[in-house]
């Protein structure tokens, strides 16, 4: 007698589970249905019609609006790539700087654990740049040792090269790996 009563619970038990999941999925479907679609079906056809031109013609000013936007910061940006390295036989995650040596603005642009390349980019300006580690310790681009591995790495010290900007420009093989300085350039 009791394997009855506790069949007939499970019964009502799932019942109501199921009953609770498809109300839940049926009002999740009405939730998201479309604001166009639903104020189309419950207005007359004037209306839906100065509806959907109200719909195109606010689309179209915002792809319009997105697209100044993106033309604008195209026109300006450039971008700067290269090589990073570290002195190990990883790379630590870190964030490449870069200062405006005019206004000694620093921009930074995060970087991963073994990231071994990056490309940033810059508005026009003259900038230096370097890679800070986790670590605290800088990689930097500079006269002397620009890739790490010039014979001109032992000259102390060390002077930071200087990236000249101008609009839409592509500056390609900037590597931040001088990390062989005795005395740590001024950034």
């Amino acid at each position: 007698m009791k394997a009855w009563w506790i069949a007939v619970v499970m019964f009502l038990f799932g019942f109501i589970v199921c009953y609770f999941l498809f109300s839940y999925r049926n009002n999740k479907q009405l939730q998201t249905k479309n604001i166009q679609e639903i104020s189309m079906e419950i207005s007359s056809p004037e209306q839906n019609k100065v509806m959907e031109e109200f719909f195109v013609a606010t689309d179209e000013a915002e792809q319009k609006e997105q697209t100044k936007i993106k033309t604008d910061l195209n026109k300006e940006k450039s971008s700067i790539s290269g090589r990073l390295c570290y002195p190990s036989e990883y790379i630590p995650a870190g964030k490449i700087q870069a200062k405006n040596i005019q206004n000694q603005e620093i921009i930074d642009f995060p970087t991963q654990v073994n990231q071994t390349s990056y490309e940033i980019s810059l508005a026009e300006g003259e900038y230096i740049l370097r890679f800070l580690t986790d670590k605290q310790i800088s990689g930097y681009y500079t006269n002397e040792c620009p890739t790490g591995a010039e014979v001109t790495c032992e000259v102390e010290p060390r002077t930071l090269k200087v990236i000249k900007i101008t609009a839409k420009q592509v500056i390609k093989d900037i590597s931040l790996c001088d990390f062989y300085y005795q005395t740590e350039p001024e950034f």
